[in-house]
């Protein structure tokens, strides 16, 4: 998964291609074995038993 930092540092994407099907650009997804959808964070490594450094690598 790809996360920003800092997270409060927000890339815009503006599509500019003329009748683009509607399912194509950015889409949000959710790790299936963590069920982490953002970067993650000590709060996600103590829920999973994992350190921190280690959930980052997966």
């Amino acid at each position: 998964m790809h996360a920003d930092y800092p997270a409060n540092d927000i890339t815009v994407l503006i599509y500019l291609t003329p009748d683009l099907p509607y399912d194509c650009g950015t889409s949000l997804w959710q790790h299936k074995r963590t069920g982490v959808s953002d970067a993650v964070s000590s709060k996600d490594a103590k829920r999973l038993g994992m350190k921190l450094s280690e959930l980052k690598m997966n």
